[in-house]
């Protein structure tokens, strides 16, 4: 689910709140530590989807929502949605009205003549649908008063309050079914007369609009069939501006309560979206406000019982999923969707001093504080083991690095002595092959204790990432999965970071010479850039790789060429959150037989700042420096092209302004003679 706060939810089954008894936990967990062998071998097996295909063919669907592409509704919608059809070959196309906006009969006609023009058969665009899906009431107006657009298709309306079409009767549209929306008002309004006994008034404000309308009618019907000691006062957009409806309200603070439906147009026809409606009326007013929709929660009501998008969506995908499975729209009842949520946002219980045990048995609680202690015991001591030890990696490789500098310290002064003072010669070049024996036992040890290191930390990271790999394909909770997905996330960031020290003390133990291969440039350029396709992909980002047409061949060491490739390649996705990168590969001939490798990574990200600048190829040095990093990595990678850059008797330099830095890496290589014959 997109744009919404991730947040904690708890079931209100009793008056007592549920745990899961310890011993029952740590033997599951026990159970799922000692299958963690088998995670290896379930992981090999393939898996292939089950397709189901409508007339032998993939099922274009359009959907078609009321209102605009950025309603939280329509949001998670789409979501839902399209998780449900996931099991068929579909195609799914949205169009967003925006009827709040736009609803005029001349709007409406130039919205017909565009659809008449995209998905027409006559169209000649290939877009026709197989069945199309409306959702809210202005969707489904549209299409039922243009209906020679869709005449022949199967329609599926979801969501829609009533059907509002004077010149065509319900049953002479054979081609529509789907499923009307129910708000329980009574039950709202009982509710509020239960939790604010010493209110006397309940204002029900509902917005000026042929839903709002529509829906307020619906709260008088349901307000008979039920009795409370508060008198019921309906606010209405179409008589009713905003300013007067606060005015309303704040007369009343003290003595009354709100249900709000909706409001994004009053009486003067100004646009107000519901959640600003919503958190003015919370801040500036001392009134309990109550909501009939999710997405207002959080955003200033209390709760309520309430719509949600989710049962929606999931109702609309069994309903389509009939049509594509054969049956006619005819043969499919009319729906009513009367599943809500009871939820509550714990901020506002606590603001209006609202116990919890006073509320309905099955109730959601959104923002309610946890004990991370208690409620994550395992996972926060294994968290602290692997923390740990990472610590105690880091402080060996500091500790190594350090000694490594003080031995070479040694060794100079040693030479100077030696100019000195000959007659310490002897003793002086037996003391420096002891240091030397030393330096070659402490990096021969601290190679040693890094795999024992890095076998160790693999050992206990291999049953939680299988664990929590293993729960995520068995739970279907959303709050459970998102914590999960987090520890798998931070997991395998560990083993990154494990990888990346190893890597660079496995550079700092091979220092021999490059070697001489003949490369082809394109092959090791899809080498290097193949594992960032999908997280290119994954930010959005424009990635432009330039590679010479000529010469086509290089002789260098491709390892390291390609390390660096690597490395700047990954530091320039990290840090390029929206935008472009580029890759600039070129081959200058600087003389007879003598030619430079320049390779270029341009990126539009955040820069470089002037205090990172200083200690930029210097090892474990980050460009955010913050307490809370933004992004993750250990500061090896730029230290590492460096070396290597040094190595190979080459360059690396780099210019950087905000939204663009160039980092570029330039080292002397020869040319094979059959690639310069074919440049000539």
């Amino acid at each position: 689910m997109k744009n919404t706060l991730r947040t904690r939810q708890i079931k209100v089954l009793s008056h007592t709140k549920p745990d899961l008894p310890k011993l029952l936990r740590n033997i599951l967990f026990a159970i799922v530590i000692c299958a963690s062998p088998l995670l290896s071998f379930t992981q090999q097996k393939d898996y292939v989807p089950k397709k189901i295909y409508f007339q032998s063919e993939r099922v274009e669907i359009l959907v078609i929502h009321s209102f605009t592409e950025t309603a939280l509704w329509n949001d998670t919608f789409n979501d839902v949605f399209e998780e449900s059809m996931g099991q068929w070959s579909t195609n799914i196309f949205y169009e967003y009205l925006a009827a709040k906006q736009f609803w005029s009969p001349e709007y409406r006609q130039s919205v017909y003549e565009l659809y008449k023009k995209k998905y027409s058969p006559e169209s000649g665009f290939g877009n026709r649908p197989k069945l199309v899906v409306t959702v809210g009431q202005s969707a489904f107006d549209f299409v039922t008063e243009f209906s020679d657009l869709f005449s022949d298709l199967p329609i599926i309306f979801s969501g829609i309050i009533e059907y509002r079409n004077p010149d065509r009767k319900w049953e002479e549209v054979p081609n529509l079914t789907g499923m009307f929306n129910y708000n329980n008002f009574a039950k709202n309004f009982e509710l509020i007369a239960q939790l604010h006994p010493d209110r006397k008034n309940i204002f029900a404000i509902f917005e000026n609009s042929v839903d709002g309308t529509s829906e307020m009618s619906n709260a008088k019907n349901q307000l008979e069939s039920i009795h409370i000691p508060q008198e019921v006062v309906f606010i209405h957009g179409a008589e009713t501006t905003t300013e007067e409806m606060y005015q309303t309200l704040l007369a009343h603070e003290h003595d009354s309560a709100v249900l709000f439906m909706n409001w994004s147009r009053d009486a003067n026809r100004a646009l107000t979206p519901n959640p600003s409606v919503v958190a003015q009326l919370s801040e500036n007013i001392d009134i309990p406000i109550y909501g009939t929709y999710i997405s207002l929660l959080g955003k200033g009501i209390i709760g309520g019982y309430m719509v949600t998008p989710n049962s929606q969506a999931s109702k609309t995908a069994e309903i389509v999923t009939q049509v594509i499975h054969g049956t006619p729209t005819y043969d499919i009842p009319v729906h009513q969707n009367n599943e809500q949520t009871l939820s509550f946002d714990y901020n506002q219980l606590k603001r209006w001093r609202i116990p919890m045990k006073s509320l309905p048995v099955g109730s959601t609680i959104i923002n309610h504080p946890r004990n991370i202690w208690n409620d994550y015991r395992e996972y926060v001591i294994w968290t602290l083991i692997v923390v740990t030890f990472l610590i105690i990696i880091s402080i060996s490789l500091s500790f190594g690095y350090t000694y490594k500098r003080r031995l070479e310290r040694l060794r100079r002064e040693s030479e100077s002595l030696l100019k000195e003072k000959n007659q310490q010669l002897t003793w002086e070049l037996d003391r420096s092959r002891i240091l030397a024996s030393e330096l070659y036992d402490a990096n021969k040890v601290k190679s040693n204790f890094l795999s024992i290191m890095s076998h160790e930390l693999r050992t206990p990271l291999n049953p939680i990432l299988g664990f929590t790999e293993l729960l995520l394909e068995e739970t279907s909770d959303e709050e459970h999965v998102g914590y999960l997905k987090d520890i798998n996330q931070s997991g395998h960031t560990l083993v990154r970071l494990i990888d990346g020290i190893l890597e660079y003390c496995r550079y700092e133990r091979d220092q021999s010479e490059p070697t001489q291969e003949v490369i082809y440039i394109k092959e090791m350029i899809d080498h290097a850039v193949y594992p960032f396709e999908q997280k290119i992909l994954e930010k959005k980002l424009s990635f432009k790789p330039n590679i010479p047409d000529q010469p086509t061949q290089i002789i260098s060491d491709p390892k390291r060429i390609q390390q660096v490739i690597t490395n700047l390649m990954s530091n320039a996705i990290k840090f390029t959150s929206e935008g472009s990168i580029e890759l600039d590969i070129e081959v200058i001939e600087l003389d007879a037989d003598e030619y430079q490798l320049s390779v270029k990574v341009i990126d539009t990200g955040l820069g470089i700042s002037e205090e990172a600048r200083k200690t930029i190829f210097q090892p474990f040095s980050q460009i955010d420096n913050s307490n809370i990093r933004a992004f993750e990595g250990i500061g090896l990678g730029l230290a590492m092209c460096n070396e290597i850059a040094k190595g190979m008797k080459g360059t690396l330099e780099y210019e950087s302004v905000p939204g663009n830095t160039v980092f570029e890496f330039c080292i002397p290589v020869r040319v094979p003679v059959i690639a310069t014959q074919n440049r000539v």
